[in-house]
């Protein structure tokens, strides 16, 4: 009878250990997209204290320099011509990739290159 009580004890205290670490995995996955939403929401139109908006104006896209400087590939497959009073420098890119801040068809709020240039 000890022994069946003891057992249940620690299928207990397992279970609950494997609770907490699932949460704390969890917790920690979901930290770096926290802080790259906050990095999005932190992104302001060069020269002004105007937010670039966020995360659903903001996308990750491909860029390439062009004849005219950046160009970014809109969400519609085209290519763009990004003003270089767009560009965001001297930022940190916490995407690791370019992101283009867009109002559609092609207004471009900001552009983040993947590495500062």
């Amino acid at each position: 009878m000890v022994f069946v009580v003891q057992r249940a004890v620690l299928s207990r205290f397992v279970a609950i250990l494997l609770l907490a670490s699932a949460t704390t995995s969890t917790a920690e996955a979901q930290e770096p997209q926290q802080s790259l939403g906050e990095w999005f929401h932190s992104l302001r139109v060069p020269g002004t204290p105007i937010s670039c908006c966020d995360e659903s104006d903001c996308k990750r896209t491909k860029a390439r320099i062009g004849p005219a400087g950046y160009e970014a590939q809109a969400p519609d497959g085209r290519w763009i011509a990004i003003p270089e009073r767009s560009v965001i420098r001297g930022k940190p890119n916490l995407a690791n990739e370019p992101v283009l801040c867009l109002a559609p068809p092609s207004a471009v709020y900001c552009f983040v290159p993947d590495t500062e240039g």
